[in-house]
């Protein structure tokens, strides 16, 4: 079944989506005839033009803030067919740039605040019966290059999406399908930083050849990663985790590779 045919009239709410993945999500989804409401922490005026262009509906969200989420659940006028946990924040440097509210504030972004949203969305009710919600991690959960907050997030992420979609009972009442989508490298802002130094690696270990290998089997354009996650959540059959590309793990991405 096509994107189109399973988007077309639905209600799809994405986190972190005025950029990045998250802004490529919007855009195909809402050009597929889902009706669209995205979040976003910062830039008013591109998240304007994003909500003007598609035609979807834009609200600033703090993620980790609770007077922030309960504001975002009394917006939402309808149940959701589909919802897509994206938001979240990046921290890349040694143990000397990872400060106490450093951590903290990435911890609260990716993990705490995304596990109380989800709550209030199952426990609230706004999920529609057999409503599908996707958490977009990591396969940095796995340990990645000088991201110790980031990494430990993403890993408790994939820790409680496994909860969530085996034994929760709310989950199970409502046929919700619950997945976490682990993405390898997608070229956006949030990895312009590390990105470029793992290629350097992969180029000292092998050269161009092997660096092109890396690049095709590995690193992903916004829109690419956005089309296949797409399509993983609106699968009723895919619940638990998935990597894109399937199966990869980067501890034999290292091994391989850098």
């Amino acid at each position: 079944m096509s994107l189109d045919t399973l988007l077309d009239g639905k209600y799809l709410v994405v986190t972190g989506g005025s950029s990045g993945i998250g802004k490529e999500i919007v855009e195909q989804a809402s050009y597929a005839g889902a009706k669209v409401l995205f979040t976003y922490n910062t830039g008013d005026n591109r998240a304007l033009e994003i909500a003007g262009r598609t035609g979807s509906d834009s609200l600033k969200l703090t993620l980790g803030d609770q007077d922030s989420t309960r504001m975002f659940l009394t917006i939402i006028s309808k149940q959701i067919d589909y919802f897509i946990a994206n938001a979240g924040m990046e921290l890349s440097g040694d143990l000397r740039k990872h400060t106490y509210d450093k951590i903290n504030s990435v911890i609260s972004a990716n993990l705490t605040g995304n596990l109380y949203l989800l709550q209030e969305l199952i426990i609230g009710q706004h999920m529609a019966q057999n409503g599908q919600i996707a958490v977009i991690g990591s396969i940095a959960a796995d340990g990645n290059h000088d991201q110790l907050a980031y990494s430990s997030s993403k890993a408790g992420l994939r820790a409680a999406i496994e909860t969530l979609s085996r034994y929760d009972s709310s989950v199970k009442r409502q046929n919700l399908g619950i997945k976490l989508i682990e993405p390898a490298f997608v070229r956006t802002g949030m990895t312009e930083r590390f990105l470029p130094v793992i290629e350097r690696l992969v180029r000292k270990k092998g050269g161009d050849q092997l660096l092109q290998e890396f690049r095709d089997r590995f690193v992903m354009e916004p829109k690419d990663a956005a089309s296949r996650i797409l399509n993983l959540t609106t699968d009723q059959n895919v619940v638990g985790v998935r990597q894109i590309p399937e199966f990869a793990n980067l501890h034999r991405i290292r091994e391989t590779y850098f």
